[in-house]
């Protein structure tokens, strides 16, 4: 794994009106040596927190981000976002407000994800931007040739900018029942995005590829009942690869019958377990962040809204 370097970029200036806290002003800067990350050239173990539906929450009002932003600041050091996220309910559903359409960026969608990255740049965040094919709903389905232009043109867009965010070409790029790809076209994928921004961290989570270009791993572990010990993160460790676990068991369900572990201090345990084990990041997995548009819940749909007291103080807990 070679050691990227990444310029600099100075987010927007902060409008005076927005008075939730004082944003940074510098982006910070992530990259991989070995097994670890770095943040602003230094070895850091990386917290992340489930934003999913952050696009929508961003297009709620002018300040529709900055009190989560905030929030987050300080427990964890990224977010991970989904350009392309469902329309989520019970069931979810394909959205047709995705960053892509079936012929590539849909230029109406893109200022929204600009949006995410200047306001995350602001606060000195981390962003995980997650992509996902199976999200687009258009009739006939995004073929994978369009798919892989798409993330093509975001790079281009991107390049020289955001040194805080990197990519998840496909979310769970070899699930056979929904997001499936074959290796080829996930090696075509990171090829196509490393042609146009060669300093672009990537990654596709599911199974990691060698050989593939991808510069880290991104595991979605089982949800067992020890998925919080140390033993399950050092069992499912990619070997010499910096590995993130980026979607464990969740804090929170949306629907009846959903998966979660909500006990106090279990989500903290499993951050310092992974840790311990050799992981080079960790995500708290929430459902809370799946929904967040204007329309829910009459518009208190930010997360600080959304999130249980025992969720918040399980985020809080993190860093302690």
């Amino acid at each position: 794994m070679r050691l990227r370097t990444l310029v600099l970029f100075c987010a927007f200036p902060v409008v005076a009106a927005i008075h939730i806290s004082s944003p940074a002003t510098i982006a910070p800067v992530v990259n991989v040596d070995g097994t670890r990350f770095t943040l602003d050239e230094r070895p850091a173990f990386l917290l992340f927190v489930s934003y999913f539906d952050a696009m929508r929450r961003g297009d709620a009002a002018p300040d529709g981000l900055d009190a989560d932003f905030a929030f987050f600041r300080g427990k964890v050091d990224g977010v991970r976002v989904f350009a392309n996220w469902l329309a989520y309910g019970c069931p979810p559903k394909p959205a047709t407000d995705t960053l892509f359409d079936l012929s590539g960026v849909d230029e109406r969608r893109w200022p929204s994800l600009l949006r995410v990255l200047d306001k995350a740049s602001e606060y000195g965040l981390l962003v995980d931007v997650t992509f996902d094919r199976d999200s687009v709903h258009r009739a006939g389905g995004m073929s994978r040739a369009a798919y892989v232009r798409a993330l093509a043109d975001v790079t281009r867009r991107l390049t020289g900018r955001y040194p805080n965010v990197y990519f998840d070409l496909q979310n769970e790029w070899d699930n056979r029942g929904a997001h499936a790809m074959t290796d080829a076209e996930l090696r075509e994928a990171a090829a196509a995005v490393h042609r146009d921004d060669p300093h672009r961290l990537i990654t596709a989570s599911g199974a990691f590829v060698k050989d593939a270009g991808l510069d880290f791993a991104a595991v979605h572990d089982p949800r067992d009942a020890h998925w919080f010990e140390e033993a399950h993160y050092r069992d499912a460790l990619v070997a010499g690869v910096a590995t993130l676990f980026q979607e464990p068991k969740s804090f929170s369900a949306f629907c009846p019958g959903q998966d979660k572990d909500d006990m106090p201090g279990h989500h903290a345990t499993a951050a310092v377990n992974a840790r311990r084990a050799g992981a080079a990041g960790w995500t708290f997995h929430t459902r809370t962040a799946f929904r967040m548009d204007n329309a829910y819940k009459g518009g208190a749909s930010r997360y600080v809204d959304l999130a249980s007291a025992a969720e918040k103080a399980e985020l809080a807990r993190l860093r302690r």
